[in-house]
């Protein structure tokens, strides 16, 4: 897949949704780093880490995931409801990404965790 503004191989995929409207974008590094704040940065993946760690807390303690007010008072990644096998299922995944940050000092790339 080629970048959406030139056509260098794309690395970094997006998904965001705003007001309920899904978008994609698809870009490689060079302009990843000029539109992403962070991105490249070698204190990312350790801040994204830290961020899923005061997550799988909130979850643990709450038994839930935290509504989008909770997230953005406390700094939390912000997941879908769970609950149930869910919830396991969300923490346990969170738990591989602190692990894989923490081993390798960067985020994985597709299908990486699968590997594991």
């Amino acid at each position: 897949m080629k970048c959406d503004l030139c056509d260098s191989p794309s690395t970094v995929h997006l998904t965001e949704i705003h007001n309920g409207i899904k978008s994609e974008s698809h870009l490689c590094d060079a302009h990843a780093d000029q539109r992403i704040p962070g991105h490249g940065s070698p204190e990312a993946p350790a801040k994204v880490a830290d961020c899923y760690r005061r997550t799988i807390a909130f979850m643990t303690e709450h038994g839930r995931t935290p509504t989008s007010d909770e997230a953005d008072q406390l700094e939390l990644a912000l997941t879908s409801a769970a609950s149930g096998d869910a919830l396991d299922e969300m923490l346990r995944w969170l738990q591989e990404m602190v692990t894989y940050i923490d081993e390798h000092g960067r985020m994985p790339g597709s299908g990486e965790l699968d590997e594991r």
